[in-house]
């Protein structure tokens, strides 16, 4: 079954895999008929990559529709100094203060936390339904339900990011998410499950990637293809789930698992960084609707995507991306952002205002009728409101260089040649004239390992940007490079609150984190 066949075919089956339901459902039948057969349990699986997408980043959810403001992408940079909230769109505003509203709770925080735990159910109805019903090819089922592991390890690490109390500040005791590890079969309040435990969930997280491993795929799939995992996709989110859980503690054995499945990602064939400056055209295309209504395909894609979100899911349907940023209706770029980049790094802005998206440059502003004096990311350069259309890289190798050298300076306590030689390779290839390009930084630079740290943590801001990273960085390392905004927030606020809704509804045995009273 070919991907754009896959994706058609989702809609339909999510109707019957897929409802948030408040009694048990009673679909023995349909998990039998969907997961039997090769082709319609990997349509299943696809709905689970499908609704991650949706979770992550804000895609269309083919029965709900898009779902505006309510996505994971954004708290990864909003309530920092990377993305500023307008303040009269109160539900993004909130998030700079932490200081969340009822509406809040029954909106956005509740929106994000049910499209996570929708993930989790679909993965797991996934799982269970080809371990119970599947009778096709062994290897290829033990491949589906690797797949639909990483799936749900995946969704419960961002919700564990974002609602765990403390979970990226080292309180392993402290209340983290309620973990899901069966097909959901209605809600019963008595029967409620509690919060386990940031450590359990860390454990489990770390579990479901470890036991996917030998059976995914050791291919490297063409670029375009590259929308589900493999195994070196979940090595990289192992690398990811290490650094971030192994931080705050200095949990060396962490740490170095953190290094070494880097550095794993980093040797696989098939995989290639681009050391020049025209790597960030390919990772973040300026896609195109021509008079008919029909959005282009990039022609080139990077090599050194891992995981990501296609602009098109399928040819003729499902447009899909981030959307917000050229308008800048709801969030903009600060100038002290852009200024963060040196003259000639593509990251940052143009020395010429640049309008409706012409240029290169990754900071711009964007549209010149909304909001025309201000910046915006043009790495999701969606040029219609309603409708987003630009690939979102979710895993990429860059992301592994520079955790190879952070995890290599906190394990070793010292400034090497290899971690700097990691920094370096970042650093320079932004630039569009490696003549105006920074010398290279040498060991000697460096008066220790914690000046090393803080140079690593900039240029991951300078590099990921926009890309989920900036706030889980600064939480697991305790705020290193110094946050204004998010230092204006105590630290027991800045996880997202629980949603009330959940605390509600479980009568109590689910509670709110330590930062945020009970409503």
């Amino acid at each position: 079954m070919t991907l754009k066949k896959i994706i058609l075919f989702i809609p339909t089956l999510l109707l019957v895999v897929g409802c948030q339901l408040d009694y048990k459902p009673e679909n023995t039948m349909v998990d039998e008929t969907v997961y039997k057969d090769e082709s319609t349990a990997e349509a299943g699986l696809l709905g689970a990559y499908v609704n991650l997408c949706n979770f992550l980043s804000g895609a269309p959810d083919p029965i709900n529709g898009y779902t505006a403001n309510a996505y994971v992408f954004l708290f990864g940079d909003l309530g920092t100094d990377n993305l500023k909230a307008r303040e009269s769109y109160a539900s993004l505003f909130t998030i700079e203060s932490s200081g969340y509203t009822s509406n809040d709770h029954e909106g956005t925080l509740k929106t994000v936390y049910l499209n996570g735990n929708k993930t989790v159910d679909l993965a797991n109805n996934a799982l269970e339904g080809i371990r119970t019903y599947g009778s096709y090819n062994p290897e290829k089922m033990k491949q589906h339900m690797a797949e639909a592991k990483f799936v749900r390890a995946y969704a419960h690490f961002y919700l564990l990011c974002l609602y765990g109390d403390g979970a990226l500040l080292g309180k392993d005791d402290a209340p983290g998410i309620v973990l899901h590890l069966t097909p959901f079969e209605g809600y019963d309040a008595k029967a409620a499950d509690v919060r386990s435990s940031n450590a359990t969930v860390w454990q489990q997280i770390i579990k479901d990637l470890e036991e996917a491993l030998p059976d995914l795929p050791d291919a490297v799939p063409e670029v375009t293809d590259r929308v589900r995992a493999n195994k070196a996709v979940a090595q990289a989110l192992l690398s990811r789930v290490y650094l971030y859980k192994g931080t705050a503690t200095n949990n060396t054995d962490e740490l170095r698992k953190a290094a070494d499945y880097a550095q794993k990602v980093l040797s696989t064939p098939g995989y290639s960084l681009k050391e020049t400056s025209e790597a960030y055209l390919e990772l973040f295309p300026r896609n195109t609707v021509d008079d008919s209504g029909k959005w282009s395909e990039p022609t080139v894609r990077s090599n050194e995507l891992l995981f990501f979100e296609r602009s098109r899911l399928s040819v003729d349907a499902f447009p899909s991306g981030i959307r917000g940023y050229l308008s800048k209706d709801g969030f903009f770029v600060p100038k002290s952002m852009a200024d963060l980049y040196t003259a000639g790094d593509i990251r940052g802005c143009a020395e010429v205002e640049e309008k409706d998206g012409a240029g290169d440059h990754l900071i711009a502003i964007g549209s010149s009728s909304s909001f025309p004096k201000d910046l915006t990311s043009m790495k999701y350069p969606s040029n219609r409101s309603s409708i987003s259309n630009n690939d979102v890289p979710y895993i990429r190798l860059a992301e592994m260089k520079l955790t190879h050298a952070e995890a290599l300076t906190r394990v070793n306590a010292a400034v090497t040649p290899e971690a700097v030689a990691e920094l370096n390779t970042i650093r320079k290839r932004a630039y569009t004239d490696q003549a105006t390009a920074p010398a290279d930084l040498k060991p000697e630079d460096f008066a220790d390992s914690q000046a090393l740290l803080r140079e690593i943590l900039k240029e991951r801001r300078r590099e990921l940007a926009y890309e989920c990273h900036h706030r889980f960085d600064l939480m697991r390392t305790n705020n290193l490079i110094q946050d204004e905004t998010l230092g204006k927030v105590p630290s027991d606020k800045w996880n997202l609150p629980f949603p009330e809704h959940e605390v509600r509804i479980s009568s109590g045995k689910i509670v709110q984190n330590s930062g945020y009273p009970t409503k």
